[in-house]
């Protein structure tokens, strides 16, 4: 087991619960007992076959280095996400899942192929009052009870699955496999808030058939529900497979990261969620709240404090610009760079943001071609579809929720701000990227890498528009045979690009990462909480972004303020945002109003 370890955390990574939830405060280790469990379970259990499982190929990514900065055997111990988990099972013993082959994922093109052999309704729509009838036979968008049962049928002939049909095939193997064929005695959680429910449910039926299973994570920094994200409870979860035994809960909640004035600001923040107490080890300095009367103006405020910390000899690695998307982030990003402050943002002159996009992209597109996650496949359409969580999640991370979302004014001289993007992809743009995406075929990173480098640069104005963006990504195309995954090859790009660089991203992009300085651009009602968060579900999510934000700073956090203009409905948000609106947070934030000169 790792040396200097907290009590709390040898506690837990000693733990002979059979089931077991940690929940975790930001920094406070939590994938350190994660990985000081796996230790524990190697010495214990020399013989025993151990399963960690993670959300995303990234994070799985981050844990396996964790494993092997720690220097553990991992001969018996397998690191992987739950979709390959579930499709390596079905692979192996497929004829206990009623196949009578190894199934290959349904790609796209065979989808689409299947689909149109289906002979299609043709029986008129019902006239609706108020609309033209339309001519000639009527061909609904949508498959008949018949054909969809057909479709299935086809789908099982050809030994052809999708990603529903590989967690439900994954979770009846469970259940029928001996455990000398099962091979998990111990398995580990990480990143659990992050689970869908159907993932959650393979947890559940996994964990009735291991000797133990513990689960890691912090619902408070649950921040993907757009892409299909929902905690739930490991009480729950086990009690849906029919489980009864206790669930032994366990907290880490002395942060590592995070000052007590900056504990005091998320605790305030997240008060309505319930969520529990954080101990630190330091006072710290006090959040600030920075207000200006407009846009440009607060870009120039935060480019002028960077400057001064930069001065102080602070590494630009070490200081953050986040938001809630891109867009708010670039007036200051530009503001720096026209000042010669490397900044890693696409779109302020470096490209780097942009590689780092591309390799982002092909991460998704990799999950798509060999497990079909984000292909729709729960309804009945005549054609295959990316899957509206995969849609919010792309134009969250490559731009933003909606194409009415371009949320900053334009900064007063462009040509004094760098370079940037003109425009927001519009809502056509859109359309035609996420079928480009669908259209991608092949096997090896460099081919999905230049397929999606050209999706890419079509989205942004075309590939002959920006001639250094082009030239830029294509120099990635030969190093990516160096690499496995995107993962890794991402991983490997923002290490090299954030040496000397100020990092800007948004907030769910952050997630997991730590700096000393932090300004967390935008909080102000219409923009965090977004003006479309009408739910309790989704107003919650919002206060959990806001919370992931503030709990990313080590020494100092800064929240900004100004009125913001969100073009395509011609509305300016002026208030700062409702979350800050209690006495706790103004307690604990102070106050800063500037009026710079233009």
């Amino acid at each position: 087991m790792p040396k200097k370890l907290s009590k709390s955390v040898r506690r837990i990574a000693k733990s002979t619960a059979h089931l077991v939830e940690v929940e975790a405060c930001p920094g406070s280790g939590k994938t350190t007992a994660a990985v000081a469990r796996l230790a524990h379970l190697i010495k214990q259990a020399p013989g025993a076959s151990i399963v960690v499982l993670s959300h995303t190929n990234a994070t799985t990514l981050n844990f396996k280095e964790r494993v092997d900065d720690a220097g553990l055997d991992t001969e018996r111990v397998r690191i992987l996400t739950c979709h390959a988990f579930a499709l390596g099972l079905i692979r192996k013993y497929f004829r206990f899942a009623g196949l009578d082959r190894a199934p290959q994922v349904l790609s796209v093109k065979e989808r689409n192929d299947l689909l149109r052999t289906l002979k299609p309704r043709t029986k008129p729509l019902a006239p609706v009052k108020g609309r033209t009838p339309t001519k000639g036979r009527n061909l609904s968008a949508d498959l008949s009870k018949t054909e969809l049962k057909r479709f299935q049928r086809i789908k099982k002939q050809r030994g052809l699955i999708d990603y529903d049909d590989m967690l439900r095939l994954a979770g009846k193997l469970v259940g029928r496999l001996h455990d000398t064929e099962l091979k998990v005695h111990h398995l580990v959680v990480d990143e659990y808030q992050d689970c869908v429910p159907a993932q959650g449910h393979l947890i559940g039926q996994v964990a009735n058939r291991s000797d133990t299973t513990m689960v890691l994570g912090d619902r408070l920094q649950m921040i993907y529900g757009f892409a299909g994200g929902r905690y739930t409870p490991l009480s729950e979860v086990v009690s849906q497979v029919g489980m009864r035994q206790a669930v032994e809960a366990r907290t880490l909640n002395l942060s590592h990261r995070l000052s007590a004035r900056t504990a005091a600001l998320a605790m305030a923040v997240a008060r309505p969620l319930g969520g529990p107490t954080i101990r630190t080890k330091t006072k710290g300095k006090r959040p600030e709240l920075l207000t200006a009367p407009d846009t440009s103006g607060m870009a120039r405020l935060v480019a002028k404090k960077i400057q001064a910390l930069l001065a102080q000899g602070v590494p630009p690695t070490e200081i953050a610009l986040l938001g809630r998307v891109r867009s708010l982030l670039r007036p200051a990003a530009q503001w720096l760079a026209s000042q010669g402050t490397p900044v890693m943002l696409s779109g302020t002159g470096d490209r780097s943001g942009d590689v780092l996009d591309v390799l982002w992209l092909t991460e998704r597109v990799e999950e798509l071609l060999d497990f079909g996650v984000g292909v729709e496949t729960g309804g009945n359409a005549r054609s295959a579809r990316l899957s509206a969580d995969l849609q919010a999640e792309l134009r969250e991370c490559l731009n933003e929720l909606s194409p009415d979302l371009d949320l900053v004014d334009d900064i007063e001289d462009r040509a004094d701000a760098g370079t940037g993007f003109s425009h927001t992809p519009t809502e056509a743009k859109w359309s035609r990227f996420f079928k480009e995406l669908l259209n991608i075929t092949g096997k090896g990173l460099e081919h999905r890498y230049q397929a999606c480098a050209r999706a890419y640069m079509r989205l942004r104005g075309g590939v002959n528009a920006d001639k250094v963006l082009r030239n830029t990504l294509r120099a990635w195309e030969p190093l990516c045979r160096k690499f496995d995954s995107a993962a890794e090859a991402e991983r490997h790009a923002r290490r090299m690009y954030s040496k000397d660089a100020v990092i800007c991203s948004t907030i769910h992009a952050a997630k997991g990462l730590e700096w000393d300085y932090v300004f967390l651009i935008g909080v102000t009602q219409g923009v965090l909480p977004d003006r479309r968060a009408q739910t309790k579900e989704q107003l919650d999510e919002e206060r959990r972004m806001l919370y992931t934000g503030i709990t990313r700073a080590k020494v100092k956090l800064w929240l900004t303020h100004s009125p913001v203009k969100i073009y395509g409905v011609r509305q300016v948000y002026e208030q700062p945002s409702k979350f800050l609106d209690t006495d706790e947070v103004r307690a604990a934030l102070k106050s800063s109003t500037r009026k710079l000169r233009a």
